[in-house]
């Protein structure tokens, strides 16, 4: 192993883990096997392999001790790359208060680990020219997905729009021309995403409209081969201006035409009216839904084109040129070797796993704090949090008791109940941690030398007006957040 791309991510499922740490270790891979490997940072072995590998790529990772190893690595002749995938000094009022690129001290991190670093790389020209101060760096641009095209031939006219809560703005901007073309014979729209988000945008849903709740990767694009046309609507912002061109890759990949904001992402790989269309806002959008209407066989060439026009953006190339790049910083340094072990992917280190095991124990506030913070995060809490309650979601011993106390059946009864309306608003602003919330309520609840105390504490906080949880919190004495918060004051 030349190169080890270390992440924080933790779903490898999703499209951001595909295209940033997928796509890029095959393409390396399939030229010379074994030169790349991936490791989560949380990993018991990182730190372990970070301080022998030749090259080290880090994708956005803002712990402290990182630019400790970059300096170190430094100091031994061993390089080290930054990549730089999002526009993280753009945040804006849209993004959820979790969001940890809200935090300056995290997005400073970002910065200093990023000039350390010997190398940079990033996914577009504007992120290149944007954070040009910090050091130069190629540019690697997205690969389009190895998906055999189905070119739908549903009757009717099927369009859709596939996202997540951070995209909730871009979509509702080109509400009204989705719902002015719905009012035409067999149209029929799909969406893909938060089901709160789906609300407020349909919130009178008919026969046309059909829902999706999100899913993984592989799901998101079986969704887009099912339609005629993809809907990619992106306000001008810049943050925004940082994205890639990737929604037309995929939906280009899947036989799907795309139908895209008159947009800097866009602008290069879109020939409007050959192989997708450019609009300048929703009345340009709902023209265009009509003209496809009306023309039929537009549909099939566009398309056409379109699955054409990507063929270079191919893994091959992608490739070659992050080899090349690679190994000229590699230099003469011996390569690791290391057996494979899909547990680098997402693997917490003991370490950190009891460190937060202590935080429990001392009780949830600092802890709880850090993840429900409006404006700030400290990654110290949050990275032993995150790895804590995915380990002990899926690692606990399922032939434990369950215990027979009244308060944990009321608890476990609140988290089983498939309709709750309280899990579905906690899941819709942060699927990934409520999810682990609820899942470690029910591990939980199996252990009977387990306190659910800081568990109901932080429901309790996430949704103060919830009659189940207050409820049970009443039963563990636990007070209001507002209360907590007056104390502390005084």
């Amino acid at each position: 192993m030349y190169v080890l791309q270390a992440h924080w991510y933790p779903d490898t499922q999703s499209g951001d883990f595909f295209h940033r740490i997928q796509v890029p270790q095959e393409a390396v891979n399939q030229i010379e096997p074994g030169f790349m490997q991936t490791c989560s940072i949380y990993h018991s072995r990182f730190f372990e392999l970070a301080c022998k590998v030749p090259v080290l790529l880090l994708h956005l990772v803002p712990n402290f001790e990182i630019g400790l190893l970059i300096q170190w690595r430094k100091d031994q002749g061993l390089a080290t790359v930054f990549e730089i995938p999002d526009h993280f000094l753009a945040i804006e009022s849209w993004t959820s208060g979790h969001v940890a690129y809200r935090n300056p001290e995290i997005r400073q991190n970002l910065l200093f680990h990023a000039w350390l670093a010997e190398g940079r790389q990033f996914s577009t020209d504007f992120l290149a020219k944007t954070y040009e101060l910090l050091g130069p760096g190629p540019v690697f641009r997205n690969v389009a997905p190895q998906v055999k095209p189905q070119m739908s031939t549903k009757s009717g006219f099927h369009f859709g729009w596939a996202g997540s809560q951070s995209h909730g703005p871009d979509l509702m901007a080109w509400l009204p021309a989705i719902k002015t073309f719905l009012k035409r014979d067999q149209v029929a729209f799909h969406f893909m995403g938060d089901r709160a988000l789906f609300k407020a945008a349909f919130p009178e849903k008919g026969k046309q409209v059909h829902y999706y709740p999100p899913s993984n990767y592989a799901k998101y694009l079986a969704f887009y081969s099912q339609l005629h046309v993809g809907l990619g609507p992106m306000n001008k912002n810049a943050f925004n201006a940082g994205r890639s061109d990737g929604k037309f890759l995929e939906l280009a990949s899947c036989g799907c035409v795309a139908v895209l904001e008159d947009f800097m992402p866009f602008q290069k790989s879109v020939r409007h009216g050959e192989n997708g269309y450019l609009c300048k806002g929703p009345e340009a959008v709902l023209a265009i839904l009509n003209q496809l209407y009306d023309q039929p066989d537009l549909i099939q060439s566009v398309r056409e084109n379109a699955f054409k026009s990507i063929q270079s953006r191919n893994s091959a190339q992608s490739g070659s040129e992050r080899l090349k790049y690679y190994r000229s910083l590699a230099r003469s340094n011996p390569p690791v070797a290391v057996a494979f072990d899909p547990g680098f992917l997402i693997q917490p280190s003991s370490n950190w796993l009891e460190w937060a095991r202590k935080c429990v124990r001392k009780g949830p506030h600092p802890w709880a704090q850090a993840v429900l913070a409006e404006n700030e995060q400290d990654e110290e809490l949050v990275g032993p949090m995150r790895e804590f309650v995915r380990f002990e979601s899926h690692q606990r011993d399922p032939f434990q008791p369950i215990p027979h106390s009244a308060y944990l059946q009321r608890l476990l009864d609140f988290v089983k109940t498939p309709n709750r309306q309280t899990a579905s608003q906690l899941l819709a602003e942060n699927p990934f941690y409520y999810q682990a919330l609820i899942e470690n309520l029910m591990a939980f609840g199996k252990n009977p030398n387990e306190n659910p105390r800081p568990w109901v504490e932080i429901l309790r906080i996430l949704d103060p007006d919830n009659a189940s949880i207050n409820q049970i919190a009443q039963a563990l004495g636990i007070k209001t957040y507002k209360e907590m918060l007056l104390a502390q004051v005084k």
